[in-house]
Order: structure tokens, then sequence, then C-alpha cells
């Protein structure tokens, strides 16, 4: 994930048992991955007797069977995360078997709910666009006028819509 031009920087638990290794290991380089399943929980049962458990509540839950990954996106907007779920989501099928990947946050709720209402304006705006054209034709009784009379109807449509959209 962190290898993602999207993501500027990962945070997890195993942040923590890296600095622990550097620490416990001085002049060693420290290793990103433990050798053994004991060794982890021997750091996470020292760092829970020695430090406060309130420092990565938000990286293991209670019983320790899972773990967030908390993923940091430099000028993030709406179509950044849901590419970066995208990603995620290929990530998911070369996950190992028990692994579960879920993409969770606040802020990936607003860029979904972003997504949609940007979706949903060029929807109704094209309604709008056909709905205005359909009685345009049938009041005057020609599509030729029709074509005519919908341009100044739709520019004030396609002005708004193009300013919320170079404003982002």
């Amino acid at each position: 994930l962190e290898s993602s031009p999207l993501v500027d920087r990962t945070m997890s638990m195993l942040d923590y048992v890296y600095l622990m290794d550097a620490a416990l290991r001085p002049g060693e380089e420290p290793r990103s991955v433990l050798p053994s399943r004991d060794l982890a929980a021997q750091y996470l049962l020292l760092y829970e007797n020695g430090g406060d458990p309130n420092d990565y509540r938000h990286y293991l839950n209670f019983d320790r069977s899972a773990l967030n990954v908390v993923a940091r996106i430099d000028n993030a907007n709406s179509n950044r995360v849901v590419e970066l779920e995208r990603e995620i989501e290929l990530l998911r099928s070369d996950a190992p078997a028990g692994v579960r990947l879920d993409v969770l946050g606040s802020f990936m709720m607003r860029s979904k709910g972003m997504d949609g209402i940007s979706t949903g304006m060029v929807n109704g705006l094209c309604g709008a666009v056909v709905t205005v054209f359909i009685v345009m034709a049938l009041t005057l009784r020609s599509i030729p006028y029709a074509v005519i009379g919908l341009v100044p109807n739709v520019i004030p449509m396609f002005v708004v819509g193009g300013i919320l959209g170079w404003s982002g």
C-alpha cells in the first residue's frame, strides 16, 4: 500500500514493533519482519507492560485479532480516494487466506458521498437538457426551434456545473 503513488505514509502496529526491535537490538539493522510469532507476542507484551496501551488502540482491536493500517493521502480529493480504494481491491485478491481487507474511515465515506454527488449532478444535468429539449419541441412543434431555444436554457446549467468542477 505504501508503494502506491497516492499514499504518502502508512501507520500500523508494525511501526511500533519496528521501533521496539531497533531499540532492543542497538547497532543491528531493524527487521521489518520478525522471525517468529512468539517474538512478536513478546514485543506486544513488553509494550503493554511498559507503554501506554492507548498509543496503539487505533491499530489493534482488544483481542488482537484485527490490525488496522492507516494510510495518509497527500493532496487528497474524492477522486484520489476512490482510486486508492480500487488499488486496495486489487490487494484484496492477493491477500493470504484468512486475511480480510476492509476500507473504512470517515474520509472514505465522505469521498464516496462526494463522488456520488458529482455523478448525480452530471446525470441531473443530462436529464435536465433532455427534458428542456422535449418540452421545447412539444411547445414549439419544431425540432430546429427547440435546438435553438435549448441553447440559452442550457448555458446557465453548464456554467454552474463548470464552476463547480473547476473549483473542485
